[in-house]
């Protein structure tokens, strides 16, 4: 749907993620929509099947992969048996955060965004578009750990956790884009090939015209001509031009032969026991 013309759901999606002015300005107030910036949180859960998400890495430029934790729903460690079950967990979700800038980080923290940025700045450092909001992504998935625990403070095992997690999501989304890569370069294969296989159909069908186009002319020749023998040269003359584009003369007179329309005399050629339709 993103890639309709005139879809503004990418950017929508986008804006979500950092929490800016959500709406639509639309021509009535009935239909009119307005979601003020900071006054909601939003989260969005998407399964996709790898060869499938190419409509997602299609908006790199826009930002939004890069917006995603892209994180497996397979596990190479899962046990033969199930395990029991453990129990509820004795967790309650946090409340709700309204205050402005809620959540602190540690001096580290600060001084390592302030690095990124300073690199950015000096050219130093350039991300691809798909890692462009790396750093802030690590921002909120540090944030969120911390929440998680009731608490306001981002510390280093938040920050550590973060990156794991991301770098977990850049190894998928990597064999992502090759799953993507991989389907695409199947699915030129497989119309080339039946370009090719058209293409060969088409090409066998002329030259199977101008074969018997060709070889009827040379035995039509040698009947003319009765007992006369023609050489080859004679017998290529009464052959079109376009025919011999296609196909060689010795194929024609093969073909006359295999008929019976010409019979070979030495160095030259003889009309055949029967004669072209």
């Amino acid at each position: 749907m993103a890639q309709r013309r005139g879809s503004t759901i990418a950017g929508a999606l986008c804006t979500a993620w950092t929490g800016g002015d959500l709406g639509q300005a639309n021509a009535t107030s009935e239909t009119f929509r307005h979601v003020r910036a900071g006054a909601y949180a939003a989260g969005l859960v998407s399964l996709w099947q790898p060869a499938k998400i190419a409509g997602l890495l299609d908006e790199a430029e826009a930002g939004l992969p890069g917006r995603f934790l892209f994180l497996p729903t397979t596990d190479s460690d899962a046990p033969a048996v199930r395990p029991s079950w453990p129990g509820q967990l004795e967790w309650q979700p946090p409340a709700l955060i309204t205050s402005p800038n809620p959540l602190e980080f540690t001096a580290g923290i600060s001084a390592e965004v302030d690095a990124e940025h300073y690199a950015r700045l000096r050219c130093d450092l350039a991300p691809g578009s798909l890692d462009a909001h790396r750093t802030l992504h690590r921002l909120k998935l540090a944030g969120l750990l911390a929440v998680l625990e009731h608490r306001s403070t981002v510390d280093d095992d938040d920050w550590r956790l973060a990156e794991e997690l991301l770098r977990a999501s850049d190894r998928l989304r990597a064999s992502a884009i090759a799953a993507v890569r991989l389907d695409g370069e199947r699915r030129e294969e497989a119309s080339i090939a039946r370009v090719v296989r058209r293409e060969t159909a088409v090409a066998d069908t002329a030259e199977r015209r101008a074969l018997v186009s060709g070889a009827r002319s040379m035995a039509r020749k040698a009947h003319a001509a009765g007992d006369e023998p023609l050489t080859r040269g004679d017998l290529s003359r009464a052959t079109a031009g376009k025919h011999k584009g296609l196909v060689s003369v010795d194929d024609m007179l093969a073909h006359a032969i295999a008929e019976g329309w010409l019979e070979p005399d030495g160095d030259s050629y003889r009309a055949g026991r029967s004669q072209p339709s």
